[in-house]
Formats: C-alpha cells, sequence, structure tokens
C-alpha cells in the first residue's frame, strides 16, 4: 500500500519533534511511541521486550500507555502470561528473525479470532478488540515488541496504519535499544505467572499496596512473591532487583 504524504509528514515530524537529544533514551521512547499510537489512532499501547525461546513467552516490560484503569492492565497483563496467548505468536514463528509488522487480520481471520478461548477469556472481558504488533530484533534471542490495542467497538486496524508503523519501527533504530544492565535479558524460567504479574507491576514502580490491590492480594501475600522474586533473581531488596532488568532503575515505592 502507498502511504499517502500526510501520513509521512506526521511520522516524520513526530520523530523530529522528539529529537535524539531531547531527553532519556525512555522518555524519548515513550514520546515516539505514544505519538505514533495516536496516529494510527490506537487506544493502549505497550513496549516490552520479550524471549520467545522458552516454554512460555517471557516479557520485559518497560513502557506503556493508555489504559482506562488498572485493572484492565491486569487483565491483559494475565493474557499475556496465558498459555493462550500462544493463539497469535505460533504465527509469528517464522518470522522472529527479522523487523515484522502485523495486523491481527493478517495473523487470524474475524472467525478463529472472536471464537478463540485467548479473545474470550482474557481480551472480551478487558474491553480489548483488536491489535497491531511490530517486532524488531533486539539481541540474541530478544525481540523488541510494539503492541498497539484498539477497544471494543472500534474498527480493526488495516494494511495503511501496519505500514506507518514498520515505517517509524524501522527508522528509527534506537527505539529497540534495550536499557538493560550488563548480563542481558535476566531469565524468567520457572516464574509463575502469578509471580511474573507482581514482578511486572513491580516494574512499573508499583508499591506493594498497589499491587496488592491490583491482583486482589493481601500486602502479605504480594510480600511473599516479592520474596520469591528475590531468591529467584539472588538478589535481597527491591532496589537490587530493578536493578537486574533497568539501568539506572528508581527507587521503588514503599
Amino acid at each position: 500500500m502507498l502511504l499517502r504524504a500526510a501520513d509521512v509528514g506526521a511520522c516524520l515530524r513526530l520523530v523530529g519533534e522528539v529529537g535524539v537529544s531531547a531527553s532519556d533514551a525512555p522518555t524519548r521512547r515513550a514520546r515516539v511511541l505514544s505519538g505514533l499510537a495516536s496516529i494510527v489512532e490506537a487506544d493502549v499501547w505497550t513496549w516490552t521486550l520479550q524471549r520467545l525461546d522458552g516454554e512460555a513467552p517471557a516479557h520485559l516490560p518497560v513502557i506503556e500507555g493508555g489504559w482506562v484503569d488498572a485493572a484492565q492492565k491486569v487483565a491483559w497483563l494475565r493474557g499475556a502470561h496465558a498459555p493462550e496467548s500462544r493463539l497469535l505468536l505460533g504465527r509469528l514463528a517464522p518470522h522472529l528473525d527479522r523487523h515484522c509488522t502485523f495486523v491481527r487480520r493478517d495473523l487470524l481471520d474475524d472467525a478463529a479470532w472472536y471464537a478463540s478461548e485467548y479473545y474470550r477469556k482474557y481480551r472480551e472481558p478487558a474491553g480489548l478488540d483488536d491489535l497491531l504488533l511490530s517486532l524488531f530484533p533486539a539481541g540474541p534471542g530478544v525481540q523488541s515488541a510494539l503492541r498497539l490495542q484498539r477497544f471494543q467497538g472500534r474498527p480493526c486496524f488495516d494494511a495503511r496504519e501496519r505500514d506507518l508503523v514498520h515505517l517509524v519501527t524501522e527508522a528509527v533504530e534506537w527505539l529497540h535499544r534495550p536499557d538493560l544492565p550488563e548480563g542481558g535479558f535476566p531469565a524468567l524460567d520457572g516464574l509463575t505467572p502469578r509471580a511474573q504479574q507482581v514482578l511486572y507491576l513491580l516494574l512499573q514502580g508499583q508499591g506493594k499496596q498497589q499491587i496488592a490491590q491490583q491482583l486482589c492480594l493481601s500486602r502479605h501475600t504480594v510480600s511473599d512473591y516479592l520474596k520469591v522474586l528475590h531468591r529467584h533473581f539472588g538478589v535481597h531488596t527491591r532496589a537490587e532487583l530493578l536493578a537486574r532488568f533497568i539501568r539506572d532503575a528508581a527507587p521503588p515505592r514503599p
């Protein structure tokens, strides 16, 4: 599909306004991706690093935006760690060695999508429907993954919007550089989905009380999960845990 001059101009203005030296890398990335989400009229966007070589996809969340509330974010997170998420990942497997961008209909037609357990168990209850996914190799066995999502009742993403996202994610190489400390992607293998959910929210800057409320757990149970995470990663404090994932991590909330 040929992109309109106005489409290309909007993308160039977005990248130019942010600039490589505008601020720190995570903030630059958030500005570009939130602006790109606005251009293609996505409701929610998430940027993660993900490793797909284990029994289940391992996500290292970094930045996101657009959620209606914390419950919607947690509902999406449960689906991201569920075995049913393999419905789409299996279709992506032949393309993971290169930059690729797909709308959901490129991978799964409407009949299969709306009849799937993944949609009915995780997306429909969260008010989420269509998605657009762009993957970019970010290192050995690691993918930079941008997910643009629309709420129920919105039209599906089309080929023009897919090509716009591919254009920007292809041209702006620094979007995909992982802000990881030396040692690369920490191993998540062996963590239960619930432990990964606690880790996800912790990496978003949430404190124990906030995590407990969002996951409908007691503070005591969250503390138990934090102990599990400390043992798994060989650390003694939440600050040390964050430092295993994000370079120059901010101190955790109480």
